[in-house]
């Protein structure tokens, strides 16, 4: 069993690095748009009101990995407001409960019930379609674990209850027993403006890493998820990103790979990409094709950064020869190299296939031209 002091020790590094990010990560680039999603959802947290962070945000790390941002910024993250009221939890007292609220002709009315048992809180209840009325009261839990609803206070439906319990005091005996649960975080003083909505697809759940942080999709899209337009990275303009082959990223020499010709996005019909006129005094042998993957689409665990292998078929490609076109090549992985069969073909462009969340984009390459004898291959 691992050590648990070890364990935290790890959470907690990496919560502090998802903190850092947003504070103080990169701003250009993938890494500056990453951070500025993240930013958004930090000021949307912020404003939250409190009946959402009752659903389970806002507490624990979500709170923790945006305080450094928030307080560079001279923002209030939200606050704890504390128990709803103070006492009432020992199952074997009876206690009075004074609440406030409207009734039906919606003027103030207060009042106080002795009820016997745990006072968890307040609930209002639809009393549908038997009669059109709302009821609030308290729920109470008995020491055998029974939990009632007394209600106290009725109202016809559409109208405000304004319910709330004041006050919970024991009728006798020593009411020990602690607080209830504090009531949802509620934006603080200053918070951060709100974003408003985020437009595009929203942050979703890697399956290889079910607990870790949300994945978020790159731009551009057109498709609420999986988006089938290009997708444009920094080593699309650098070269570099760990793929196989030479110092460019790609094989052979500097010369060999040609710009981008073309691609297929996920779902889209298949596409015949033309590569054109080769340079000066080279011919075609063959491409590149790349995949860009939704983080969704399962991958062999530890086969990347460098080419990353799937786990089933992501897609399909095959050369396009003057006169016929090659046989389908199954793509698997996140880099894979077609080659010409022959020095007597002449390879005129690539078709490309993508599944949906898939991206491939296609690079030519080049070799020195052979005018007076086949080249050797």
């Amino acid at each position: 069993m691992a050590n648990p002091v070890k364990v935290i020790e790890k959470l907690l590094d990496f919560e502090q690095k998802v903190a850092d990010f947003i504070a103080d990560g990169p701003s250009t680039g993938i890494q500056g748009y990453v951070r500025d999603r993240y930013r958004h959802r930090c000021r949307e947290l912020a404003n939250l009101p409190g009946w959402a962070r009752a659903l389970g945000v806002g507490r624990g790390p979500f709170t923790r990995v945006c305080e450094p941002y928030w307080a560079d910024n001279g923002w209030d993250g939200p606050v704890n407001p504390g128990p709803p009221f103070t006492g009432g939890q020992c199952c074997d007292l009876t206690y009075n409960v004074s609440y406030t609220g409207l009734n039906i002709s919606q003027e103030p009315i207060s009042g106080t019930a002795q009820i016997s048992g745990q006072i968890l809180g307040s609930e209002t209840r639809s009393n549908q379609p038997a009669q059109p009325t709302i009821t609030s009261g308290v729920n109470r839990r008995l020491c055998n674990g029974q939990v009632d609803f007394i209600g106290l206070v009725n109202v016809f439906e559409g109208q405000e209850t304004g319910f709330s319990i004041t006050s919970v005091t024991p009728v006798s005996g020593v009411d020990d027993c602690g607080d209830p649960p504090d009531l949802p975080l509620q934006p603080g003083p200053n918070p951060p403006p709100d974003p408003g909505p985020l437009p595009g697809p929203e942050p979703f759940t890697d399956p290889r890493d079910p607990t870790g942080i949300p994945q978020i999709p790159i731009p551009p899209y057109d498709d609420p998820i999986f988006g089938p337009t290009p997708i444009e990275t920094p080593d699309d303009e650098s070269g570099g990103g760990g793929s196989p082959g030479g110092g460019d990223g790609l094989p052979g020499d500097p010369d060999a790979t040609g710009d981008p010709a073309g691609g297929v996005g996920g779902g889209e019909p298949g596409q015949d990409v033309d590569f054109g006129e080769p340079p000066a005094g080279r011919v075609w042998v063959g491409c590149v094709v790349r995949a860009v993957v939704d983080p969704r689409i399962p991958d062999i665990p530890n086969s990347g950064p460098g080419n990353r292998v799937y786990a089933s078929v992501i897609g399909n490609a095959s050369l396009i020869y003057a006169g016929h076109r090659g046989t389908n090549v199954r793509v698997l992985s996140e880099f894979t190299e077609l080659v010409r069969s022959s020095s007597a073909v002449v390879l005129e462009g690539c078709r490309v296939s993508a599944l949906p969340g898939v991206q491939l984009t296609v690079r030519p390459i080049s070799a020195v031209s052979c005018p007076d004898d086949p080249c050797e291959e």
